[in-house]
């Protein structure tokens, strides 16, 4: 475009000067003005026509780069539409699992694990008694508390998951009756549940309002696992608290799932007396079951 502009200056150039020379002859003076009327209209039309060429060619690139965009666009915008969302789940919940010894008193499991599943069943305490059937209880002075230093809870996931977040809840001191939170949780994994790796640990706060606490291991990576193990810690200075009640061990994943079911997140704790639906739900059963037997299992 600018050799093209510079060509006709040029040519311009030159017909002014040869029409200077013929202006000294007074007699060229019609022709001069016809000539260059006749020029000027010429590269008038030649410019115009180049110009308008040239932003006919640029406006069509444009516009055919610009559909380009959009097309890409529409493309990306399909794709992200198409992707099942990842959300945070407690992929423990409803696992099966084993437990290392719970305390016996009188020949009989004090505190019992309801049907192998009280620990992943996703229920906490009603309020802080310690005959809830939410917790199940272990004890420092069981023997394998003293050979091995923890009481354990395995869970087996059924598959495996990328696991960035632990959490066991146990009975805070509220429950008194040789009751206290533990004194803190270490989580091993393993893909095979024989060679396990220690992932983290966590201590307990205890508390004097809720019925339960939390003791949480967050892992800045990620890990894969199918089993997980929780170790409960018990206080081991004189005077401190015999009993550990564990109500719930959690392992959190992300999964695909719907980003607002918020039925398999962590619980939140539960204070003692907070129980007043409990308690109709409580006559409305009984009542239910006027003149019916029913056998209830008394906990000590």
């Amino acid at each position: 475009m600018k050799k093209f502009i510079a060509l006709v200056l040029a040519v311009v150039f030159c017909t002014a000067l040869s029409l200077s020379v013929l202006a000294e002859d007074n007699n060229a003076d019609a022709t001069v003005s016809d000539v260059s009327y006749d020029i000027s209209s010429e590269l008038s039309i030649d410019i115009s026509s180049a110009i308008s060429n040239v932003s006919s060619e640029i406006s069509t690139d444009l516009s055919f780069d610009v559909s380009d965009v959009s097309s890409v666009s529409s493309e990306m915008s399909f794709e992200t539409s198409s992707e099942v969302p990842l959300v945070s789940k407690n992929v423990a919940l409803g696992k099966p699992y084993t437990t290392s010894e719970l305390y016996v008193v009188d020949g009989k499991i004090a505190y019992p694990d309801e049907n192998g599943k009280t620990l992943t069943d996703g229920k906490y305490p009603a309020e802080g008694k310690f005959s809830d059937p939410a917790f199940a209880g272990f004890n420092k002075n069981s023997e394998d508390v003293k050979v091995n230093g923890y009481s354990s809870v395995t869970v087996d996931l059924g598959e495996t998951y990328n696991l960035d977040k632990l959490v066991v809840s146990s009975a805070s001191k509220v429950l008194s009756n040789g009751i206290s939170a533990p004194k803190g949780i270490e989580v091993y994994v393993s893909a095979d549940n024989e060679n396990w790796n220690k992932v983290g640990n966590a201590s307990y706060i205890d508390s004097d309002a809720d019925a339960y606490v939390d003791a949480t291991v967050e892992l800045e990576e990620a890990v894969d696992a199918r089993y997980v193990q929780y170790r409960v810690l018990p206080h081991t200075e004189a005077g401190t608290a015999a009993w550990m009640f564990v109500c719930e061990v959690q392992a959190f994943a992300n999964v695909e799932g719907d980003a607002n079911d918020v039925s398999n997140t962590t619980s939140t704790p539960v204070k003692p007396g907070d129980a007043s639906n409990v308690v109709v739900f409580a006559i409305i059963a009984l009542v239910a079951m006027a003149g019916s037997a029913v056998v209830i299992k008394n906990r000590k």
